[in-house]
């Protein structure tokens, strides 16, 4: 009586570099230059929790961002479907058939598992910092 997930059946490595490296090197590159230009805005803290600060910020807004791409895929029809405004036309001419149930699985990350990879990464610099 489990459900059980379908497995992925490929590894987006920009995928995975949007997720994990990406918000790093905005974070840490928005901490460098804030640093630079009002070196007061560190409130007396040392560089590496400043910066770890701001790593944290940029993976919650990835996660947000991803969960809001997974909620937006699943609330009318899946991947296949592009938008909300799509319904009951879907027979006309030149609309692309709707994914199956499975095509969200596919790739590894997909948004759900995006977000939950940021919202570990998170956590660690949360425990880092």
């Amino acid at each position: 009586m489990f459900f059980q997930l379908p497995g992925a059946t490929r590894v987006e490595v920009a995928s995975l570099f949007a997720v994990i490296a990406a918000p790093a090197l905005a974070g840490f590159g928005v901490a460098a230059t804030l640093l630079l230009l009002s070196p007061e805005v560190m409130a007396d803290k040392p560089w590496p929790v400043f910066a770890l600060n701001i790593v944290k910020l940029c993976y919650l807004g990835t996660a947000a961002a991803q969960l809001g791409r997974w909620i937006a895929e699943h609330t009318d029809g899946g991947p296949g479907n592009p938008g909300w405004w799509r319904g009951d036309h879907d027979d006309l001419p030149g609309t692309p058939a709707r994914a199956d149930a499975t095509a969200a699985w596919a790739p590894f990350p997909n948004a759900l598992d995006a977000s939950l990879l940021a919202v570990a990464l998170t956590t660690l610099a949360h425990r880092l910092g």
